[in-house]
């Protein structure tokens, strides 16, 4: 994997979005964002500030997401597969009773 691909999983922010594509299955409209406040650990206008000129930038450069920004939705990605598997990882290693044996 390359450098960019863990850059763009080293965010809290882009994990939440691959974590939200996986578990939805389906496509994230960003227009629908507002309607989820409890992922806004800053105001809702920075947070969306951040998203449209970092993360999904980052994500979609990565091969992550194939984001439109003109429609407003972001899918998965032909790399979101390598990214879920480090993904696992990520959240296995922040779950110590998961390492147990």
């Amino acid at each position: 994997m390359s450098e960019e691909a863990f850059g763009a999983l080293s965010n809290a922010t882009r994990r939440w979005v691959l974590k939200v594509l996986h578990e939805r299955n389906s496509p994230i409209d960003l227009n629908a964002l507002p309607d989820e406040p409890s992922i806004y650990k800053e105001p809702p206008e920075s947070f969306e500030i951040a998203l449209h000129h970092i993360h999904l930038p980052k994500l979609d450069d990565a091969g992550f997401v194939d984001w439109d920004h003109e429609q407003g939705m972001v899918a998965k990605g032909p790399q979101f597969d390598e990214a879920r598997l480090l993904l696992d990882l990520i959240e296995d290693s922040d779950n110590p009773d998961s390492l147990a044996t």
